[in-house]
């Protein structure tokens, strides 16, 4: 089974038929209610976009610590979900100076994810007032995950069971994701 975890925001449900065009069969869940649906039946977890900042689902950060306990279940992390679940792992978050929203931005993917997403770049749709911290480490790569920067923040972060996304990839401006999003979640 696939959850989409809602943040009361209007694109849950664009983001619902995108991965329903993926081919993954999708039940949108509300967020203050993820611990009622975490059984043996779930494979992979979507924290959606939302509005608002991650420290006001601050709940959540044990769930997801608990989730990724279990050696099963995946998580995908869009947007306000990217930022909760890098949170968690410890990564810092900043305010952005000019909020970027309705606008694509071309990223040039490294090696990794050129491999992973069997293109060379991929354009994201953003709509963020915060972004997730590069860590200072010189290697932006290390033998439990993969980030893919632009301007030193965190766009793509890839570990085993992880794959979350700065931007939209469900929206009109976005393109190339497609590939890398469907081979997470099958």
């Amino acid at each position: 089974m696939h959850y989409l975890v809602d943040f009361d925001d209007s694109f849950t449900f664009n983001l619902k038929q995108y991965l329903l065009s993926l081919g993954v069969k999708t039940e949108v869940i509300h967020w203050s209610n993820i611990s009622n649906y975490m059984n043996d039946n779930v494979d992979t977890i979507t924290l959606g976009p939302g509005p608002g900042h991650p420290r006001e689902y601050d709940s959540l950060s044990l769930v997801i610590k608990n989730i990724l306990k279990k050696k099963k279940i995946r998580l995908l992390g869009i947007c306000l979900g990217h930022q909760i679940i890098l949170n968690t792992l410890g990564f810092k978050l900043k305010n952005l100076e000019m909020p970027i929203h309705g606008q694509s931005r071309v990223i040039y993917l490294n090696s990794f994810f050129k491999e992973y997403f069997c293109t060379n770049k991929v354009v994201g749709q953003f709509y963020n007032s915060l972004v997730v911290c590069s860590p200072k480490k010189s290697s932006s790569e290390n033998q439990n995950h993969h980030l893919q920067n632009l301007n030193e923040n965190v766009m793509i972060f890839k570990s085993e069971r992880i794959l979350s996304m700065q931007f939209h990839p469900e929206s009109i401006g976005s393109s190339n994701l497609s590939n890398g999003v469907k081979k997470f979640l099958k």
